[in-house]
């Protein structure tokens, strides 16, 4: 993926109808924060803002005292400067305007995420609400429960995110929840295929037993440490299924 802001430049993939590829991540703290775009097929082109760049050639154009450069991205070609001044007459403005250096160093809201989360982060953290729910009744869980694990979910990995039952962790007696920390807290969802039920438990707890009434059970920990890059918290979620005893 192409991040958008460096210290040398800003810059923004398009496609062939100059509409601005959407966002596919982001670094939201720190000096190095910055939107991701992805080197989708249908990237046409790029335009990148250098303004700290006094050299003028035929592949740069100078806008508002600033220099621009592009490239076809399919050829790897650079544009001509005639090509970058066209083409920054067709962009959105905004765009333009954040090109230039103005506003923070991630793109602006509507390209593919709402200036916070991406719109494949939303669409996650929704998958993740229903499977805490299930597909029956819920009881127990409240809004705030759920904001509280969305909270993190929209800044977590795939990797740390069971997200499918077909890959739940089979278990017969205790469950043995991830390690914690002193800010973390976890949260059980006790479910069958009529009703999801949030039952506490300790924050410290180190294994536990899932009621016979129930079959599966879905597990978070929030403020899960997982890196050593801020910030460096996330979700833990992971699904547990009672294995059958076939030998009874």
């Amino acid at each position: 993926m192409i991040p958008n802001h460096t210290e040398e430049r800003r810059k923004v993939l398009f496609d062939q109808r100059n509409n601005v590829s959407i966002v596919q991540s982001a670094k939201r703290y720190g000096p190095e924060a910055t939107t991701y775009q992805g080197m989708e097929r249908i990237v046409a082109f790029s335009l990148s803002c250098f303004p700290h760049d006094p050299v003028n050639d035929a592949e740069s154009y100078f806008y508002h005292d600033q220099k621009f450069t592009g490239l076809w991205e399919k050829s790897g070609k650079p544009m001509q400067s005639n090509e970058i001044a066209e083409k920054l007459s067709e962009i959105p403005e905004d765009i333009l305007y954040w090109l230039l250096g103005h506003g923070p160093n991630l793109l602006p809201a509507g390209y593919g995420w709402d200036g916070k989360h991406t719109n494949s982060e939303l669409v996650r953290a929704g998958k993740i609400k229903q499977l805490i729910i299930g597909d029956g009744k819920f009881e127990n869980i409240t809004s705030e429960i759920i904001d509280t694990i969305t909270e993190d979910v929209l800044v977590t990995p795939n990797t740390h995110l069971m997200q499918n039952w077909e890959n739940a962790i089979p278990f017969t007696d205790e469950i043995y929840p991830d390690g914690r920390n002193e800010n973390s807290q976890i949260f059980v969802f006790g479910q069958n295929d009529d009703i999801s039920v949030y039952l506490p438990m300790e924050s410290d707890i180190y294994n536990f037993q899932l009621p016979e009434e129930y079959n599966r059970c879905v597990v978070v920990i929030t403020k899960f440490l997982r890196s050593d890059n801020y910030p460096n918290y996330g979700v833990s979620l992971k699904l547990y299924e009672r294995k059958i005893d076939e030998t009874s």
